[in-house]
């Protein structure tokens, strides 16, 4: 749901004190209330963001899709991307203009791979369960299930 911040120095110089390398705590307060705000406001959004899973998060629409991307690729004061991440993402029925319709999120560079199905949904949001290995990122398209 954010990025781990750059440290603004060099973190293996010893001549310059840790207490300058900065502190991720503001930059999770951020992403924390920008989540919080866009969950009150029917947005799209990662639901419960966890200050030890940095996790980068981004929706976007192109050609008439929409993608997600999910990125486990920090490491650092509270990120370590040896370690898999699951996070929960909603989204907005409304905001992306859905139709009903069964979805499902399909990995762009896996299209042979089975699409995840939402865990749960209701009027408002299709909510999925992703885990992202260490050191991955993923990239989804949210494609209409085709019933065969």
């Amino acid at each position: 749901a954010y990025w781990q911040p750059p440290d603004w120095s060099e973190p293996f110089n010893a001549f310059v004190p840790k207490y300058q390398l900065g502190s991720t705590f503001p930059h999770y307060r951020a992403a924390l209330l920008l989540h919080e705000l866009a969950a009150d406001h029917g947005l799209s959004h990662v639901h419960n963001i966890s200050r030890s899973e940095t996790i980068a998060f981004h929706l976007w629409r192109s050609a008439g899709k929409v993608y997600v991307l999910l990125g486990n690729l920090e490491t650092g004061e509270f990120g370590d991307s040896r370690t898999p991440r699951t996070v929960e993402i909603r989204l907005s029925k409304t905001q992306l203009e859905l139709t009903d319709a069964d979805y499902q999120l399909q990995r762009v560079n896996f299209p042979d791979e089975i699409g995840l199905p939402p865990q749960t949904e209701n009027s408002d949001w299709l909510i999925f369960n992703v885990s992202v290995p260490p050191e991955q990122s993923m990239v989804f398209r949210l494609d209409v299930v085709r019933k065969s």
